[in-house]
């Protein structure tokens, strides 16, 4: 269960003048440590208008691979984690604000770049709190495309938790259904859940 929740906390708090791509594509590098639990997390990511699609390869510390394919639905809350096996679990997203949303206006903000000379691309680097988290986002600020994510706090369960996100090839893509599309396992675990409230 406790791999199922990671990608809770894998994404960036989107939450002024910063607003992400609304339909995106990247990969990312994730280094999570909470409690015994070591992982690395390479991740391919494909987010549409309030829906994400995660792809995720997790290395544990004694080398067990796993993978997973994870669907987050962030208008109703809702993300579904299919595992090796073909089962679908489904949990309550902690992180809301990914993709549409904007930047806070009250994150303390500190401006920088990356690069040398002419080749020097501005950069603003965000501090927020929220939800029991202290967290730095780095973003290009030409698009507000995410470079890195670190974020430290404490998870529901009282474990700490430590997680840093590097993000590589973000391009703004057109959205693809078929991506964004849930197997028909979780589809119906989807209706049940929503007819169980």
């Amino acid at each position: 269960m406790m791999i199922s929740c990671l990608v809770l906390v894998l994404l960036p708090v989107f939450i002024s003048g910063c607003c992400p791509p609304k339909s995106w594509t990247g990969k990312n590098f994730a280094n999570y440590a909470s409690g015994q639990v070591h992982l690395e997390i390479l991740q391919d990511v494909y987010y549409d208008h309030g829906m994400m699609t995660v792809y995720q390869n997790l290395t544990a510390t004694d080398g067990t691979l796993s993978k997973q394919t994870v669907y987050l639905n962030y208008q109703t809350g809702i993300q579904y984690a299919v595992t090796g096996d073909g089962r679908c679990d489904n949990s309550s997203i902690i992180f809301t604000g990914v993709g549409e949303d904007c930047v806070p206006e009250n994150s303390t903000v500190s401006k920088s770049y990356i690069g040398v000379g002419a080749n020097k691309i501005p950069t603003t680097m965000y501090r927020m709190i929220g939800n029991g988290f202290l967290t730095y986002l780095s973003v290009i600020d030409d698009g507000c495309i995410p470079l890195m994510y670190e974020t430290t706090g404490t998870l529901p369960s009282g474990d700490g938790l430590k997680l840093t996100v590097e993000y590589f090839g973000i391009m703004v893509v057109k959205p693809d259904a078929k991506i964004m599309k849930m197997p028909a396992i979780c589809v119906s675990r989807y209706f049940l859940s929503e007819n169980c409230h």
